[in-house]
């Protein structure tokens, strides 16, 4: 999902002075807030901060939700990311700074694991009944492209790799 149209209403200075943030675990903490009741600080100082929503981690600062994924760059950049970020290995939930990357939203879509009523278990490998055969097919800029037919989805499944690589670069998912 694209994060290019969240509002982003704090500043650096602002977002360090609530979080603290470890890039080797991804998992942002919370700092003493001066406005925190004796029980509250009891609650929240020095714990993990946010719950999880689709698969993100949110976490909300002064009312406003943002996700930990984007407060993880701001913390470590200095500045909100232009545009979307990626995760990596796909796990929204895994914020370490190794996994996240800028990505325009088409590149972000690269890199989207296999789906899950994907029936032959290899992503861009499907069965076509008019055939009877595997296929082989890869979207690119909008545009679906067919790269063959073949005997076992393995074959079509490689042909969809091979294609990826050249197409997505380091945004090629595979699996």
């Amino acid at each position: 999902m694209a994060d290019t149209n969240l509002v982003r209403l704090h500043t650096h200075s602002q977002v360090s002075g609530r979080l603290s943030y470890d890039a080797e675990t991804g998992v942002l903490t919370w700092r003493d807030n001066p406005a925190w009741t004796i029980q509250q600080r009891a609650k929240y100082l020095g714990k993990p901060a946010g719950y999880r929503s689709h698969g993100y981690v949110i976490v909300m600062v002064d009312g406003k939700n943002y996700r930990a994924h984007q407060l993880a760059w701001l913390l470590s950049f200095g500045a909100w990311p232009e545009g979307s970020l990626d995760h990596i290995n796909c796990n929204r939930a895994d914020n370490r700074l190794v996994n996240i990357r800028q990505a325009t939203p088409s590149q972000n879509g690269h890199n989207r694991c296999a789906p899950r009523n994907n029936t032959s278990g290899m992503k861009g490998a499907s069965f076509s009944k008019s055939n009877k055969a595997w296929q082989a097919q890869i979207g690119f800029r909008g545009v679906k492209t067919h790269l063959g037919f073949f005997e076992t989805p393995e074959d079509a499944h490689q042909a969809y790799c091979r294609a990826a690589e050249r197409m997505h670069g380091v945004f090629a998912r595979t699996s």
